[in-house]
């Protein structure tokens, strides 16, 4: 039996003790697991596809995060075993407190093993090896947080993100025909915008699963498994954490990368593009991959208001100047989150305002928060006690415009109580 094996770099040695001690309990068995670093990012490599297509089974490790590659890693698995009647068999083991919230993730049988070299562990991943379950398996209700309280939902909590199907659709319609604008998400505190962006918008462009019933993916973003996606939040020093977000592509010691990341802000600020930064540490990226540099970056700008909050003047500007001047080359997508509070602000920063698409994140109403409160409860097997709880707490939010924080706290304490 072949074994495909995704981890997350800071689980590496307890993964690799664990297929040297299957392969010893399982003679013939053999475990491959892709050599990576943990900055090399989310570039999905062709041959990683191939590896896994010609295992039996992948055993998927869930740490205290997901790694970028074990997200391109789990929807390839995923989709091959649609396609292939269940070839190779995707078996999450979950090395953490509770399991990921990645879509389809509640249907699969999970293994619950903080410590996975644990004789007993061993033996249920056999089994799950051997397509056998144990008796008595928990409900998936006791091994999921669908909600996530105060944080923004991320990519890997997309399973549980509801209610934003429309306007994760029109954004990712705007990325595919418009490529060279910034797609500028604008709204008021609260509406979730930082989770549209990621749960929504950047998990379906590494899933690639349509967010509604009557569509399909778009031909131009046939290729979004292979983009790079960069977050970036813009802080005191916009010009830097830009520089940094490419730096940790190729860098991997901490004071290399704040070394590279300072020398290319002095370099934004002077002139310098993306591109430019991309050319010449092209070579450096391509080594760090393994492979050829990604054809296209998405780089996200969370809470975009810092510029104008908390930038100085010159550099906000400078950013914003590059984020244009990127949008138009092939080689990025730029998508950036603003409140509606500094909308003045940013109808005066000429650069960024003339190169954007503007979209406008409204608040929910009643209908779409009741099915934010009720639907990642059902999609674990659960249900409220009372029939009409979920509609008087969506009442209450509807009332108080910029709340969904505030109701996803609340429900994340009900949830554990």
């Amino acid at each position: 039996m072949r074994i495909f094996i995704s981890y997350h770099v800071p689980d590496q040695v307890k993964v690799s003790a664990v297929a040297d001690a299957l392969v010893q309990r399982r003679p013939g068995t053999d475990c491959y697991l892709a050599p990576r670093n943990n900055l090399i990012g989310a570039y999905w490599l062709p041959r990683l596809s191939e590896e896994i297509a010609n295992c039996d089974a992948v055993l998927f490790f869930a740490g205290n995060r997901i790694g970028p590659w074990q997200e391109l890693e789990y929807y390839e698995a995923l989709r091959l075993s649609r396609e292939h009647s269940g070839r190779p068999r995707l078996i999450p083991v979950i090395i953490a407190n509770q399991a990921p919230g990645l879509p389809f993730f509640a249907q699969l049988h999970q293994i619950f093993a903080a410590n996975p070299l644990a004789t007993e562990n061993l033996t249920a991943i056999e089994l799950a090896l051997e397509q056998s379950s144990p008796m008595g398996e928990a409900p998936a209700w006791a091994k999921f947080q669908p909600y996530k309280g105060l944080p923004a939902l991320e990519e890997t909590d997309a399973a549980f993100f509801f209610g934003r199907d429309r306007e994760t659709a029109s954004i990712l319609e705007l990325i595919g025909r418009k490529p060279d604008r910034i797609i500028a998400l604008i709204g008021q505190s609260g509406v979730g915008k930082s989770s549209l962006a990621r749960a929504g918008v950047m998990a379906a462009l590494r899933s690639q699963n349509w967010p509604l019933p009557d569509g399909q993916w778009p031909g131009e973003l046939r290729d979004s498994r292979a983009f790079l996606q960069l977050v970036v939040r813009p802080g005191d020093s916009p010009l830097k954490e830009l520089a940094l977000a490419f730096a940790r592509l190729y860098r991997t010691r901490s004071f290399e990368i704040d070394e590279e990341a300072e020398g290319w802000a002095r370099r934004f600020a002077n002139g310098a593009s993306l591109h430019d930064m991309l050319r010449l540490t092209g070579e450096s990226i391509a080594s760090a991959l393994g492979a050829e540099p990604p054809k296209r970056f998405i780089v996200y700008i969370d809470q975009g208001e810092e510029l104008y909050a908390r930038s100085s003047p010159g550099h906000a500007a400078r950013f914003s100047a590059l984020l244009a001047e990127a949008a138009e080359h092939e080689a990025f997508s730029v998508l950036i989150s603003l409140r509606s509070d500094y909308y003045v602000s940013y109808q005066n920063d000429a650069d960024l305002f003339h190169a954007s698409e503007r979209v406008d994140i409204l608040p929910v109403d009643r209908e779409v928060l009741t099915e934010i409160i009720r639907r990642p409860a059902l999609s674990l097997g659960a249900r409220f006690e009372s029939h009409d709880m979920a509609e008087r707490i969506a009442a209450a939010t509807e009332r108080e415009p910029g709340a969904l924080p505030l109701l996803s706290d609340l429900m994340h304490d009900l949830w554990l109580n």
